[in-house]
């Protein structure tokens, strides 16, 4: 089968974009052909990709990803380049994400015209903030699609008002080698450095500022600790300043953007975030899948997901900072706490491993080619 996956930037590190890869690859690898084309950016990865993995760049800029406004006024000269990647390389199958909406936009009207089948993979959760324009478009093409992928069942129920075809498969993660437990144990108690783990976005959406405060509130109690922060974003400045502004610089650090995070998995004590919504973060998955103890506020949909409460982590009350930093004190002071919750969340981690969601997505596969055929 030949399959097209229209994204709007492949190059940018994101939960998004390494969930691509890490599909497109694993298809390209059972014998499908797969193109990645992607709206704007150098069509290259930061994350690993199987060389049969075709990566394209579709719109007239190519080296970087514009800003927003330019992306919307350059946006109807991704056209002609989907177009002839479908009709060129003998297309079966279209798989968009869900957001920008132009993106969403072209690929069902593509569909329509050339009668191949088109999936959205919606990424983002329902209650991420939305242009008007994705609103409009979201209602146009939901009732479109030959299927529409999403991460949690309570986003598959809003998507389920404009849709019957829709499915709730989730993000994988690869899964960590657990064999060497007692030096696995080991390290988490004694190499672990005292430290609680953030990753992703630094964007409004993820709220690092009640991070922050919380932290605030906790370091009376856990003076040694610090919080680790990964990941960029607009918001970085302005946060970094928070931290300042409290005089706890020396324990809040942020480190940027990192292409393999990887290593700070396997350094920290235990996973905190604070998103005040979300589709399934990649990050909190990661995190599990390597063992780690888990904080989250409670938002839609997707740490509930993830976090068994008093199981593998503790979910927090979404918005109350009080609340977010009793349970980083109650955590970082509590070394049985975290072996009980890392080892829960290693058994959890099994959910999210990658041969078991693929065989999903062929499931979907099949439904659209019989649908279609």
């Amino acid at each position: 089968m030949n399959i097209v996956l229209f994204c709007h930037a492949i190059n940018q590190i994101s939960g998004a974009s390494k969930v691509c890869i890490q599909m497109a690859s694993y298809w390209a690898e059972k014998g499908h052909s797969v193109t990645i084309l992607s709206h704007y950016g150098l069509p290259e990865s930061h994350y690993p990709v199987s060389s049969k993995v075709k990566l394209k760049t579709a719109g007239i800029i190519s080296k970087y990803v514009p800003n927003k406004i330019v992306c919307n006024l350059l946006s109807p000269f991704l056209l002609p380049s989907l177009y002839s990647t479908i009709k060129n390389e003998n297309i079966d199958l279209i798989i968009t994400n869900n957001a920008p909406y132009y993106g969403l936009l072209y690929a069902t009207l593509l569909s329509w015209l050339t009668k191949i089948p088109v999936i959205i993979w919606k990424h983002a959760g329902h209650f991420m903030k939305s242009s008007p324009m994705y609103k409009v478009t979201r209602k146009l093409c939901f009732p479109k699609a030959d299927a529409i992928v999403l991460l949690t069942e309570g986003d598959e129920k809003h998507a389920s008002e404009l849709s019957r075809n829709c499915f709730t498969i989730k993000n994988p993660a690869e899964q960590t080698d657990f064999t060497d437990e007692i030096q696995k144990e080991q390290n988490r108690e004694t190499d672990n450095d005292n430290t609680a783990l953030f990753v992703g976005r630094l964007a409004e959406q993820k709220s690092v500022d009640h991070l922050i405060h919380a932290w605030k509130k906790a370091i009376p109690e856990i003076p040694q600790w610090k919080l680790l922060i990964v990941g960029d974003g607009e918001k970085r400045g302005k946060l970094e300043s928070l931290a300042k502004r409290l005089h706890i610089s020396k324990s809040v650090l942020f480190v940027g953007e990192v292409k393999n995070v990887q290593p700070y998995y396997k350094k920290a004590a235990f996973f905190v975030m604070s998103s005040m919504y979300e589709g399934l973060p990649v990050s909190l998955i990661e995190a599990v899948s390597n063992g780690l103890p888990l904080i989250s506020y409670n938002c839609p949909y997707g740490p509930e997901n993830v976090i068994e409460h008093n199981k593998n982590g503790l979910l927090i009350e979404s918005g109350n900072i009080n609340a977010l930093s009793e349970a980083i004190i109650k955590m970082a002071t509590s070394y049985d706490m975290r072996k009980t919750f890392s080892n829960a969340s290693k058994i959890k981690s099994n959910e999210f491993l990658l041969g078991p969601i693929a065989e999903q997505w062929d499931k979907v596969f099949e439904f659209v080619l019989k649908k279609t055929g």
